[in-house]
């Protein structure tokens, strides 16, 4: 015992990382079948298989990862292949337990564990033994302590679960009533099937999306806004249908939560200028220029066009173009520069046939910072061309 005890412990310890994979939670309800031998004075060559029919309910995971309990009820039988001579007998039980899995493994379609508990054990001796001890009760109940191990197979992608489990189940002395003081027992195997009724599945970081649905997606269990966009990765799977992986879904050029605030369509890069209500602005994402100049890469002049095309379709709308930049450097030579790269912008919509009237420009240089400029990435964002609309 104490080696099985010292295995089983290193075993704990070596699993015991893994358990952070298992994540849902799941009430699965089915019946059982199976097969019983006594354990107790009988003449082992004597002993005979009994039946077994029962009904079981499992909350995998329900106290935690890993650790799952379950509540069985069963309607049992042992006795000897003959009756009616030294240590021979036949009993029937009722026994309701509640038991405690452990699941050693992180989740996956088949998975071992070990198990124990305590129960009851409601007893019938049905045919007594000559050798009976004058004290022993042949009805009555007693407590019980069922240990065992088992595995169990998830059916993927269904709410099937199949199981097969042995373990002893030790109650009183009075299972097979002989004249000793020795505790009875019967091995027990067993195969149930289950049914999952409810899943309610773990959300660390409460985004709305399970952390079995963001392994699946590759977004951040531990980040309730995986892309930094604005909207939960809940929200954007179920609500908006956008890719909680990118922060612009449909790369038009203004964030999928800025769009949605502004009651744009996140899924439509044509709408991102035109989704601006008159004295509002956006920040056009990926408006790049070569380092400390104003001329416009190729990489820009997609964003630029959809905001040639809302300028196209809505002959009306004007709007001013701000240029920023991060403060690393002068700050007379920011203004000039970002009023620079803010003038290029106009120019190169001027020349795709957009009415110079309807534009306007400033240089903000490192004036309005969207965030402090303590790191590379939030120079970067610093550094930027923003569009409001005046009208």
């Amino acid at each position: 015992m104490k080696l099985f005890l010292t295995c089983l412990a290193c075993f704990l310890v070596v699993n015991g990382g893994s358990l952070l994979a298992q994540s849902a939670k799941t009430l699965n309800v089915g019946v059982s079948v199976g097969l019983t031998r006594g354990i107790n004075e009988s003449i082992d060559s004597e002993r005979g298989l009994g039946a077994s029919f029962g009904v079981i309910g499992l909350f995998h995971n329900g106290l935690g990862a890993g650790l799952s309990p379950e509540f069985s009820f069963h309607l049992t039988s042992n006795q000897t292949t003959d009756l009616g001579g030294y240590s021979q007998y036949k009993t029937s039980y009722m026994t309701p337990d509640l038991r405690l899995r452990y699941y050693p493994l992180s989740s996956s379609s088949l998975m071992p564990y070990i198990s124990a508990g305590i129960g009851l054990m409601m007893y019938d001796v049905k045919d007594i033994p000559s050798n009976k001890d004058s004290a022993a009760l042949l009805s009555g109940t007693s407590l019980a302590v069922p240990v065992g191990i088992g595995l169990t197979y998830f059916v993927k992608d269904d709410n099937w679960v199949f199981d097969l489990s042995a373990h002893s189940h030790i109650g009183s002395d009075n299972m097979n009533p002989v004249y000793d003081d020795i505790s009875d027992a019967y091995w027990h195997a067993r195969f149930s099937i289950m049914y999952k009724v409810k899943t309610y599945e773990k959300d660390t970081d409460g985004d709305g999306l399970s952390d079995i649905d963001e392994s699946a997606l590759g977004s951040n269990p531990n980040n309730p806004d995986t892309d930094g966009d604005g909207l939960l990765d809940g929200e954007e799977v179920h609500k908006y249908k956008t890719n909680p992986l990118l922060a612009d879904t449909d790369d038009g050029g203004v964030n999928d939560g800025e769009e949605v605030r502004l009651n744009g369509n996140p899924l439509d890069p044509d709408d991102d200028i035109m989704s601006i209500a008159p004295g509002k602005k956006i920040a056009l994402r990926g408006i790049e220029f070569a380092t400390g100049d104003s001329a416009i890469t190729k990489k820009s002049e997609r964003i630029l066009g959809f905001a040639l095309n809302a300028l196209q379709t809505s002959p009306d709308i004007a709007v001013e173009i701000s240029g920023h930049t991060d403060n690393t450097g002068e700050r007379d030579m920011n203004i000039a520069l970002s009023s620079g790269r803010a003038n290029a912008v106009k120019t190169w919509l001027v020349n795709k046939g957009i009415a110079e009237g309807r534009l306007t420009t400033r240089g903000a240089g490192p004036d309005e910072p969207v965030v402090p400029n303590t790191t590379a990435e939030n120079r970067q964002r610093n550094r930027r061309v923003e569009f409001k609309r005046m009208k």
